[in-house]
């Protein structure tokens, strides 16, 4: 159990925040065997945080004996999750660039994928203690045998990367920012906790679909026994 103490309010041009710790939540999700699919992130805080800015790292891990997943080429991380609005709305919606998210692939570690966005307006959104999604990652499933794929997990977690001085958070690959790009603390949870990737089986056509083929199928071999007959009668 956690102790807060009372949030101390500063104001200093126009921003109000009441630091707590960032919350990074890793969904469970399925994809089928050698298919793709993506994975939710959500994010929220245990008090209220003024966030203005989001840089985040994540990381695929898992057996590959039976196929790797990892994230689908830059091209195909859009910005898809700036117009999502359920089961849980993007974190900047309404105050969002298309131009401001990016999303990078980490090749040749397809395992590991950079992103981030950032408000339009220049001033930070209230994060609470309810979830908003702050992305959902693309994967793929790359095997060559589906069917002995088919229960493998693989795990997806956040991860940080320093790309300069040990304890410089200024130019960590995940961070968080307010207006005053001031960085906010990232739960410890955050980076422990993960979600899973479960391998379903390939997908397989709906029952009215072998209907109309079953059907197809009895015309076919109707037409040429009928043909058939008729040469015989001909003869």
């Amino acid at each position: 159990m956690r102790l807060f103490l009372p949030c101390l309010i500063v104001v200093l041009s126009a921003s109000t925040s009441c630091f707590g710790d960032i919350i990074v939540d890793v969904q469970d999700a399925s994809i089928s065997a050698g298919g793709t699919g993506f994975i939710d992130v959500l994010i929220s805080s245990d008090v209220t945080d003024n966030l203005f800015q989001s840089a985040y790292h994540f990381e695929i891990t898992g057996s590959v004996a039976n196929g790797s997943v990892q994230f689908r080429p830059s091209a195909f991380q859009t910005n898809v999750q700036q117009s999502v609005v359920a089961p849980v709305p993007y974190v900047f919606a309404g105050d969002t660039d298309p131009g401001n998210f990016f999303a990078t692939r980490q090749d040749p570690t397809v395992t590991q994928i950079i992103g981030g966005d950032n408000t339009l307006s220049g001033t930070g959104i209230s994060l609470t203690t309810t979830q908003t999604l702050l992305a959902r990652l693309q994967v793929e499933h790359i095997t060559g045998t589906p069917l002995a794929a088919v229960g493998d997990t693989f795990t997806v977690k956040l991860i940080n990367n320093d790309n300069g001085t040990p304890g410089d958070f200024t130019d960590d690959s995940t961070q968080f920012k307010d207006d005053l790009l001031n960085n906010l603390t990232i739960d410890p949870l955050s980076y422990s906790g993960s979600g899973t990737i479960t391998i379903t089986s390939a997908a397989v056509p709906e029952p009215s679909t072998f209907a109309v083929l079953g059907f197809a199928s009895i015309a076919f071999i109707g037409k040429r026994w009928r043909r058939r007959s008729h040469r015989i009668d001909v003869v």
